[in-house]
């Protein structure tokens, strides 16, 4: 028996109850849509009844959407027409229709002859007559709609479309599950179930219009679900063709089709206020939508900017219409060529062309239309002009008639140069590369980004504005005519030119251009211009060279002196130094051969001269001298320079004040950015890398002080060596720290744990108390007699047992004092039990009724070893409560970031990186407090904390030692 129940499904504050219809050979409900899309089917046995009758045109209906020549051509390979009559039914019996004797003799008695062959070529083209009938009745763009369907129908999209985008729903690949060959129609069973499963179904009715308006050619059967969705987005788009409104329909029937889907008209939204005093900011959902771009007043501009882009010529495309040649063509004629360049152009736009150049006969004159547009590239009569001078399209013109800036005032303008000239200091101070910064909102690289990502980005600056003055620097680069995406390519050009920071313009990056890869290699000549202070200038000067290149001149040398007499001529001299690659200046060689003149007119003394450079290295003769002194000699040199003056030595002095302050109080490691730039261990950087890594240390700098620091610091190339700026800059190590610290005596140490005996068992009796431990029943467990004692090894292993672990030298101290007299190795752990009970309770108190019992108190976490003082406990407490505060709200782990540090995992680190790493979380803590956390969490040595045991404390006041 088919039972039914109702189901209720509802969209947009509205439900809509449904009643599914179970069929008893399956277990799926299936929604009984037959009234209007199903009727006359009957789904006995797979096949198609027919209703009969004796009307042989009512049968020829009936089959009229099957085609029957693809099934009779396989009998008729001859392609005569005609058929037996066997291989007739053959045919008919292969398509899923039901036919009876009657049926088939009424088409024997129409299609067969006299020699009993049937003619099925003429019962194919009776079929595909029924078939074209019922496709122009029922087909695309003829479905009849009176005005209150197309009310409901529009509606039902409507509200569809809201519960679409509210939640979120993709509709196409739903769909597209159940259109496995890819024809873009699904049943309409199958229509039904997708909106049923995505919780969208509209009533009966509606559903009934729905599958209607998207039956596709002719078919019943099928819906077209891609055209179905195009509409769903836009309903108000399906009437556009037809030049319908929505709120203003006719009375008379409306056809509907494929036709509302194709060709939309484009709809206007054109500002046509002005934007002065608009606040882009504020411009969002409540207020009417900015858009410049289709400005039907400028449309023949774009139309130019299109037309020198694509170079088309619009004239050829209006002569197919015009085969006379009088220059007008039809207003649709004219709409028609303009859609067919793609020029993309709204009703308004078309409207406005159409006005301008339209006749008194209704005709649009094409011909002015297209001389207007072509003045982009020449004048019209130019040769009986020809002084006249026709401006060239480059590409900026282009470029500045494609864009569509918002308006300004005065004061705005005013004001987006004072905002465009700080954000300039800014970048130029503080050295900052905004374009990887924009291009990370911007994957399809096109230049523009929405006006949130790029506020988001300039509040990464640091410089805060307030709306109004934002609201302006977004109008300066918004030039799509919209108030919605920002040109960033045009603002980093405004704030971050390429000229002032490199020195050059933008025409010099194209390295290409001036140095081509075809173009041969060109070698010139060196020349070198140096000008030493004296001998021992230019000797520093070589000894450099020779010490980073490991030079032996004395092998450039000694080919020119066969007789090893020590001397060569000043030519071959000068030989061996450019085979040595050590370039000498006129004034150098010259000091050089006075310096090293030799007795023999026009020698040179090469040895004398080799073993003064080779000091660099060793000495010579050292052998012989055991207890000479062997000095490193110099290596700097002056060439010309000038001291810088004591104007900038002493902002330079002041700016590396500044410095060791900022590393004292942020705990800088300053060398390892400079390494990061000095990837050869040369300790020099350019100047420019100079103040990147001051920038990326968070030290901001002017050109003046930046230019003071350089002239304080650089050498005679012209880079800075950043050692001796480290050692100026570096602060002082505390004094304090240096005479407590003590070194390790040896690296492995024997840790021998509490010594005393008291303080061992009170050790012991913290540990009970915590874990509630009765250690009599596991003493008992290996004493079955209960004789009191146990062996030592027994009484180790039950205290290990409970996790009471001690040193070697504690277990001495525990055998010392409860081992049996007449044999050391048993131990009584009666005695010792006894003494551990106390922390419960007193022994035998049940004899003395009146007897007071002390309370034994666990040691403070805060301080177990009883080092601090109360007021500095009380210090203490109050720091871990706020630090603890602090890393509960934040979900901060201080543990992994100490670990970084401690790269064996010895659980200590050194108070300075502790403090570091406090800092760099922002966990700020006194001075004071500082040391109290020193004294309590002393490490192995004075200057190192034990950050173990600090954890395991402040997991105590952040909550983390509570299982979730």
């Amino acid at each position: 028996m088919a039972s039914t129940y109702a189901r209720k499904v509802g969209f947009s504050g509205t439900n809509t109850v449904h009643t599914f219809k179970r069929d008893t050979t399956t277990t799926q409900p299936i929604m009984d849509i037959r009234p209007k899309v199903t009727a006359g089917l009957n789904t006995t046995h797979g096949l198609k009844k027919l209703d009969g009758g004796n009307d042989l045109n009512s049968l020829l209906a009936q089959v009229a959407t099957y085609k029957f020549k693809d099934y009779f051509l396989d009998f008729d390979r001859l392609r005569k027409g005609f058929v037996s009559e066997t291989r007739f039914r053959s045919g008919l019996g292969m398509v899923n229709v039901e036919f009876t004797e009657d049926d088939i003799k009424k088409l024997l008695n129409k299609y067969q002859d006299s020699t009993r062959e049937v003619n099925y070529r003429q019962f194919c083209e009776d079929v595909d007559k029924y078939f074209r009938k019922e496709a122009s009745a029922t087909g695309s763009g003829s479905s009849k709609f009176t005005r209150e369907e197309v009310k409901v129908l529009t509606d039902s999209l409507k509200e569809l479309r809201s519960v679409i985008k509210a939640n979120r729903i993709l509709l196409k690949p739903t769909f597209s599950n159940f259109d496995r060959t890819n024809k873009q129609r699904v049943t309409a069973q199958q229509f039904a179930r997708v909106l049923k499963q995505l919780s969208i179904m509209p009533s009966i009715d509606e559903f009934d219009l729905i599958c209607r308006n998207y039956f596709d050619k002719g078919n019943t059967r099928e819906v077209n679900y891609v055209k179905f969705c195009h509409d769903v987005d836009k309903p108000e788009d399906m009437f556009a063709d037809l030049g319908i409104k929505i709120d203003k329909y006719e009375e008379q029937p409306i056809e509907l089709g494929s036709s509302s889907v194709l060709g939309r008209a484009t709809k206007s939204n054109f500002f046509a206020d002005t934007t002065k005093g608009i606040n882009v900011l504020e411009n969002r959902f409540s207020k009417p939508t900015i858009n410049l771009a289709n400005d039907p007043n400028d449309c023949e501009e774009r139309i130019q900017n299109q037309v020198v882009i694509k170079r088309v010529r619009i004239g050829e495309f209006f002569r197919d219409y015009d085969k006379l040649r009088k220059g007008e063509v039809t207003a649709n004629q004219f709409t028609s060529v303009m859609r067919m360049l793609d020029f993309n152009l709204s009703n308004e736009e078309f409207d406005f062309l159409t006005e301008k150049y339209k006749t008194d006969t209704g005709m649009v004159k094409y011909r002015d239309f297209v001389e207007n547009i072509d003045q982009i590239f020449t004048i019209k009569g130019i040769d009986k002009m020809p002084s006249a001078k026709v401006p060239q399209i480059d590409k900026k013109t282009v470029l500045a008639k494609s864009k569509k800036h918002l308006e300004f005032d005065n004061d705005e303008q005013q004001s987006m140069y004072e905002i465009i000239e700080a954000y300039q200091n800014v970048v130029s101070t503080r050295r900052l590369n905004l374009k990887p910064i924009f291009q990370d909102f911007d994957r399809t690289k096109c230049g523009h980004i929405t006006k949130t990502q790029f506020v988001r980005v300039l509040n990464q600056l640091g410089i805060d504005l307030s709306h109004e003055v934002l609201s302006n620097l977004l109008k300066r680069y918004m030039d799509k005519g919209n108030a919605d995406e920002v040109n960033y390519f045009e603002f980093i050009n405004d704030v971050d030119r390429p000229e002032n920071i490199f020195g050059a313009g933008r025409d010099f990056n194209h390295s290409y251009d001036y140095f081509s890869v075809t173009d041969p290699r060109k070698v010139g000549a060196q020349i070198a211009h140096l000008e030493p202070e004296d001998v021992d200038d230019i000797l520093a000067r070589i000894r450099k060279v020779c010490s980073e290149k490991r030079i032996r001149l004395e092998e450039f040398f000694r080919d020119f002196d066969r007789l090893r007499s020590g001397n060569i001529t000043k030519p071959q001299f000068r030989i061996g130094m450019n085979m040595a690659k050590i370039d000498l200046s006129t004034s150098e060689f010259d000091l050089l051969c006075s310096h090293y003149n030799s007795k023999k007119i026009g020698m040179f003394r090469w040895k004398e001269f080799c073993d003064n450079i080779d000091e660099i290295f060793t000495k010579k003769e050292l052998e012989k001298d055991a207890t000479m002194q062997v000095t490193k000699p110099s290596i700097m040199t002056k060439y010309g320079t000038v001291s810088a003056p004591k104007q900038d030595k002493s902002l330079a002095s002041k700016l590396v004040t500044r410095f060791k302050e900022k590393l004292r109080r942020e705990r800088l490691d300053a060398k390892s950015f400079f390494q990061s730039w000095d990837k050869h261990n040369r300790f020099k950087v350019s100047p420019k890398q100079f103040r990147q890594v001051l920038a990326t240390c968070g030290f901001d700098m002017t050109d003046t002080e930046s230019e003071a620091l350089c002239k304080n610091y650089c050498n005679q190339d012209g880079e800075i060596e950043y050692l001796n700026f480290l050692a100026d800059a570096n602060p002082e190590i505390c004094i304090e720290l240096e005479e407590t610290k003590s070194k390790y005596m040896s690296k492995q140490r024997k840790f021998d744990g509490v010594t005393a005996f008291d303080r061992l068992m009170e050790k012991i009796k913290t540990i009970v108390k915590k874990g509630r431990i009765r250690l009599l029943d596991f003493f008992q467990d290996h004493d079955a007699l209960r004789k009191g004692y146990v062996p030592y090894m027994k009484f180790k292993g039950v205290l290990r047992g409970q996790n009471i672990e001690l040193t070697d030298k504690e277990y001495e101290t525990l055998i010392e004092k409860f081992s049996l007299p007449d044999d050391p190795n048993m131990i009584n752990y009666i005695d010792f039990n006894d003494d551990i009970e106390l922390i419960f309770t007193k022994k035998g108190l049940e004899k003395e009724p009146t007897t007071q019992v002390q309370e034994f108190k666990i040691p403070s976490l805060i301080d177990p070893d009883d080092v601090l003082t109360d007021d500095e406990e009380k210090v203490l407490e109050e720091c871990l409560q706020r630090i603890g505060f602090e890393t509960k709200n934040r979900r901060l782990l201080i543990k992994p970031f100490i670990q970084d540090k401690d790269k064996i995992r010895r659980g200590i680190v050194a108070n300075s990186r502790f403090r570091s790493i406090f800092d760099f979380l922002k966990l700020y803590i006194t001075d004071e407090e500082y040391k109290i956390i020193n004294k309590r969490f002393v490490g192995g040595a004075p200057d190192e904390i034990n950050y173990i045991d600090f954890d395991n404390v402040l997991k105590r006041y952040s909550g983390d030692d509570v299982p979730f």
